[in-house]
């Protein structure tokens, strides 16, 4: 009976040993080939240059095979709504969009959140910088942050050395003091050179960008999330507007006043971009995705970046910069949901983000990117900024930005006041929402 007993239980640990091993090895292969886990094409759309994107993802293709089969798709800014839609409707649409947040509020309703599971919350926040997290709303994350374009000032280094200036202001109000010597005007109101290219509306670049940030700077969030009502709703008027507001639109509206000492722009100048090139603007407020493209344009404008100027305050107000974030978000139509999930987390990676970033020209905002020590002095500035850039859940873009640039006319024209300007800008937003 032993010797049966002992042969039994030999053979019966010789079976487990064989199962265990077997079971050993297939989970060590899986471990070992996870990154040929096949997931399927996957195609991405979005507005940013094909050429680029299409390189980056060539280049990470090298590093994991499973890019192999991921493509990327350009589509036109004005067009990108109406052939995404074509594309939901006819089962031909993207996988992943890599959008910006001025795009999530309207596909809200048409995208998945990702899984818990794949990528909590917590997660997220560990993971990227405040600026991002209008793709995690209401504890859900709606898309995987990868880069960020930020305002910043350009400085024109010649005419501020001229004027024996070492650097632009870093608080908005020294602009004041500024005006005489950077500012030329004769005794008819024409305008020679410029301190700074604010105050109009339809000769300024990036005057959504510009307004939203003084807008955010005096922490009024410009659209706000009512949790009860369960809807987002603007904040820049009505029952929200508050002098914060109407600070940071007189101090706009100051710099096109000629009554004022701080006159130093009129609507019959160049648009802002042009007037900088040609040298007639020392301070350019503009996007960091345009440096290359200044550059290009006037290879012998001797110009350096600077943080945007912060509001005069007690110190503890915190910092603030209007940021567009690009992310890629997944849509309902697409029939690879598993295979979009894994690519935009890999593409969401520190390795892969800095990657990307590069070579679109943008900024990472993943925290182990921004931490780090840039080549470039310029891009920690602009690493620092998408720190603490803010931004705000654009319903409708063009709409805002004409809304914005309507809001600054009727105040210089003197059509309207300053707290109606306001109000009417708020009652357009308050529509598209």
């Amino acid at each position: 009976m032993f010797k049966q007993s002992s042969l039994f239980q030999t053979i019966l640990l010789t079976v487990f040993g064989i199962i265990a091993m077997i079971s050993i090895g297939i989970f060590a292969s899986y471990q070992a080939g996870s990154d040929e886990v096949p997931i399927g094409s996957v195609s991405i759309w979005g507005t940013l240059d094909e050429r680029l994107v299409q390189d980056a993802l060539g280049t990470l293709s090298v590093r994991d095979l499973r890019f192999d089969q991921v493509t990327y798709r350009q589509v036109d800014e004005s067009d990108f709504r109406q052939r995404t839609l074509e594309g939901f409707a006819t089962g031909n649409g993207p996988d992943l969009m890599l959008i910006d947040e001025t795009k999530l509020y309207y596909y809200l309703d048409k995208i998945y959140a990702y899984e818990p599971e794949a990528f909590p919350v917590s997660t997220y926040y560990d993971s990227f910088v405040e600026s991002t997290e209008l793709f995690a709303p209401q504890n859900q994350v709606l898309g995987l942050p990868i880069m960020a374009d930020t305002l910043v000032m350009y400085w024109n280094r010649d005419l501020y050395s001229n004027a024996g200036l070492a650097r632009p202001p870093s608080k908005w109000g020294e602009f004041y003091g500024l005006t005489n010597t950077l500012g030329k005007v004769d005794a008819d109101l024409n305008i020679s050179q410029s301190l700074i290219g604010m105050g109009e509306g339809q000769n300024v670049n990036n005057i959504r960008e510009i307004l939203a940030t003084l807008f955010l700077q005096e922490q009024n969030p410009i659209i706000g999330y009512n949790s009860l009502r369960n809807s987002y709703e603007p904040t820049i008027g009505g029952n929200f507007s508050g002098p914060g507001i109407e600070s940071a639109l007189r101090f706009y509206t100051e710099f096109s006043n000629p009554t004022r000492s701080s006159y130093t722009w009129n609507r019959s100048l160049p648009r802002t971009d042009q007037a900088f090139l040609s040298g007639q603007l020392a301070t350019y407020l503009g996007m960091s995705s345009e440096i290359q493209s200044l550059r290009q344009r006037n290879p012998n404008l001797n110009f350096a970046l600077a943080e945007i100027p912060a509001v005069e305050s007690d110190g503890n107000r915190p910092k603030s910069v209007y940021t567009r974030v690009y992310g890629l978000v997944i849509p309902r139509s697409t029939d690879n949901y598993y295979g979009a999930q894994i690519i935009a987390q890999l593409m969401a990676r520190p390795e892969s983000a800095e990657l990307f970033s590069n070579a679109i020209g943008l900024t990472p905002v993943h925290r182990d990117l921004v931490s780090q020590v840039s080549d470039e002095g310029y891009k920690d500035i602009l690493k620092r900024q998408v720190i603490y850039g803010d931004s705000f859940l654009d319903p409708n873009e063009p709409l805002t930005e004409r809304s914005f640039r309507d809001m600054v006319e009727n105040i210089t024209s003197g059509r309207r006041s300053l707290n109606e300007s306001i109000d009417i800008a708020n009652n357009e937003i308050k529509l598209s929402l």
